[in-house]
């Protein structure tokens, strides 16, 4: 039982210890005994019996908060609350702050648990008011429940003021076992406003101090939830892995929201790794356990993973169940982020089924729930704003939008390498002033020493004083003068990197601009062959963009990532043709390598034609098939293969189309040896004899 207990107050921050609310009165310690021993029933029947024969108000208030716990720990909301009226009005009669502050906090968790977060911060506000003055651990403590729900509220600054507070108290006091709850807080407010990379900084502070501590239960919840700001990020690898971690704990300790909490982060990984079998089954699991023991907090989570998971599997019914569900829960728990995801997720689905109108409704419904401070949220409404006119044939209202989605996006990169170069100078600035004050530390013992000798070298000491000041004055100058020249070289680095940047990101989303033009274009042309003239143009662009799309987003801007940009193009590629992953496989063999752009550039649009024929027409009349791609470095050559197990080639060789006039033009470019075999399939490899990697 007290496993229980102490699980669910990291659930919710953990942020009042169940050990505040034990008694030293011997009958108060049986009955903690009992608790730990799990005899929960033999407690409570103890407490009652306190209650009835007690003619001690403290000490029946404090068995009052002991039997909350244990209804607390059941999930048995109500008579928890209904407990800590009582303790309440105890507490004011006897006018101790001690009783009235656990049954506030007591009160104010259960209430934050239930969503009802309005209700929650005046009763935690009240838990703030008497708290003794010297007590700053539970202050902070206060202080960062208060912030939460702030957040879960919308108002993000005022969430974050509170908690911001909350740390620095506890940096103070050097509170080790409270700290890792604020950190996961900010982290929180930081995921909410879009500085995920922040967040994730803030949480592997967090399991740093957890993992020294050896606190296996807090620490399961913390690996959920860095698990989920690697599934916000796209990096799967890693959120399966730390979700896994949560699982293995929580399974072997028993504790069951934990364990649900960790099925919940590792169901996204393995649906995008292609285990959505296994991915359905984890968040059912998840979802019985949590409405088994009314945890509303992830329902709305578990709710919409499966209905993605259908909506991808084009289960159009299930889909908008699981979404509907969803609004209803996020309605009674008065959850601003969830109305928003859930219309917008409906929304989707109404694209999908070809309904516009009803698109539109859902993506207008969803602005209503919109928090202003997340950028990409607001570029993803838009993209939807613009695909539902786009639909419904009104191309000026869609190319509003488009060019709206596009300013978001650029504002949402803006404003997070501005927190960057803010967070930076304030390191730098730090860094300065521990070197002045060392500096000066050092030349305050010196003086120290010399003034300590006897006086008969008082003179000669004073001479060399001032020899050492002159001397230390000329190195203090030289050195002011080499740091104000590297200080020059170095803005002029970032600031050729930063526009180098910018261009990549202007190109990028210039190129981005032109697909979607080749896109609206297509919708107005019924002959077949100019629009797949126009498709393969399309896809071309966005082989291109990628390329752009890398060099930003990375700190290296003359060279490429392969794998990383031939796996994002290829899946760009099955999903522009609407190819399951079920049905045609696709197998990657590419050495990690960083190839400058010239080099790049040209294998793209190669790669791009090959895989791009191979899915239209390597597969007709069947149903399955595989293809691979495969990039290796041999010696100073470079070699380049693309199979497919589909029908072949005609006579064996390639056609004429332009296409692959492109990939004669850049074998040349490449000074490369093309070899093809169109029996049993189709098998291309490009031996390249001229490439670069990145400097």
């Amino acid at each position: 039982m007290l496993t229980n207990i102490i699980e669910k107050a990291f659930f919710i921050l953990g942020l009042f210890s169940f050990s505040a609310l034990t008694a030293a009165t011997e009958p108060l310690s049986e009955i903690s005994a009992l608790m730990q021993d799990g005899k929960s029933d033999e407690a409570l029947q103890m407490i009652e019996k306190i209650c009835e024969t007690s003619p001690n108000e403290l000490t029946c208030g404090e068995a009052l908060l002991l039997m909350s716990q244990i209804h607390f720990s059941k999930m048995e909301m109500d008579k928890g609350l209904s407990l800590y009226d009582q303790v309440i009005q105890i507490g004011k009669h006897l006018n101790n702050n001690s009783l009235l502050e656990r049954a506030y906090g007591g009160k104010g968790e259960v209430l934050f648990i239930r969503g009802e977060y309005e209700k929650s911060l005046p009763v935690i506000r009240e838990c703030l008011m008497v708290i003794r003055a010297d007590d700053q651990k539970s202050y902070s403590n206060a202080l960062t429940q208060i912030g939460n729900c702030y957040r879960f509220l919308g108002d993000l600054d005022s969430s974050k003021i509170y908690i911001e507070r909350a740390r620095q108290i506890k940096f103070e006091i050097n509170d080790q076992r409270g700290l890792p709850f604020v950190l996961v807080s900010l982290a929180a407010v930081s995921t909410r406003k879009g500085y995920v990379e922040e967040a994730i900084s803030l949480n592997l502070e967090a399991i740093n101090i957890l993992e020294k501590l050896q606190d296996s239960i807090q620490l399961a919840q913390l690996y959920f939830a860095t698990a989920n700001l690697f599934n916000g990020q796209g990096d799967y690898i890693r959120a399966y892995e730390y979700a896994d971690r949560a699982l293995i704990i929580a399974t072997a300790l028993n504790l069951k929201s934990t364990k649900a909490n960790a099925l919940l982060s590792r169901a996204r990984p393995n649906a995008k790794l292609g285990n959505e079998n296994q991915a359905l089954l984890d968040l059912k699991l998840a979802l019985s356990i949590y409405e088994q023991r009314k945890v509303g907090l992830y329902i709305g989570d578990c709710l919409h993973e499966l209905g993605w998971i259908y909506l991808n599997r084009a289960q159009y019914d299930s889909a908008r169940y699981y979404f509907d569900r969803m609004i209803d829960v996020a309605y009674t728990r008065k959850d601003k982020d969830h109305l928003f995801s859930a219309n917008f997720n409906l929304g989707q689905l109404a694209l999908k089924e070809n309904k516009p109108n009803d698109a539109l409704q859902y993506f207008h419904e969803a602005n209503n729930h919109f928090t202003k401070e997340n950028f990409k949220s607001r570029a993803q409404l838009e993209q939807g704003l613009f695909e539902a006119y786009n639909l419904k044939g009104n191309t000026a209202e869609a190319l509003v939008h488009l060019s709206r989605h596009t300013q978001f996006k650029d504002s949402s990169y803006s404003l997070e390498k501005t927190k960057l170069f803010y967070d930076l100078e304030a390191k730098y600035n730090r860094t300065v002033q521990e070197k002045e004050i060392t500096a000066l530390a050092a030349e305050n013992r010196l003086s120290k020493v010399q003034l300590s000798n006897s006086r008969r070298w008082l003179y000669t000491l004073l001479a060399g004083i001032v020899g050492i000041g002159l001397l230390l004055a000329r190195i203090f100058q030289s050195n002011r003068k080499i740091k104000e020249q590297n200080q020059i070289i170095s803005n002029a680095l970032e600031e050729k990197d930063t526009l180098l940047k910018e261009i990549h990101h202007r190109v990028k989303n210039n190129l981005q601009f032109i697909s979607s033009l080749l896109s609206l274009q297509s919708d107005h042309i019924e002959n077949d062959q100019a629009l797949e003239a126009l498709k393969e143009g399309q896809d071309r662009v966005q082989s291109m963009a990628l390329i752009h799309q890398n060099l930003y987003q990375d700190d290296n801007l003359t060279g490429i990532d392969i794998r990383a940009y031939f796996e994002k193009l290829t899946q760009n590629l099955f999903d522009s043709y609407n190819i399951s992953p079920e049905k045609i496989k696709l197998k990657m063999d590419i050495q990690p390598l960083n190839l400058d752009v010239d080099t790049v550039v040209p294998l793209g649009l190669i790669i791009n034609e090959l895989v791009s024929n191979a899915l239209k027409h390597a597969f007709k009349g069947r149903n399955e098939g595989i293809i691979s791609v495969e990039i290796k470095e041999n010696g100073t050559e470079l070699s380049l293969a693309v199979r497919d197990d589909g029908i072949g080639l005609e006579n064996g060789q390639l056609d004429t189309s332009f296409g692959y006039r492109l990939i004669n033009a850049f074998k040349t470019q490449l000074n490369a040896e093309l070899e093809v075999n169109g029996h049993q399939g189709t098998h291309i490899r490009m031996t390249i004899k001229e490439y670069q990697k990145s400097a």
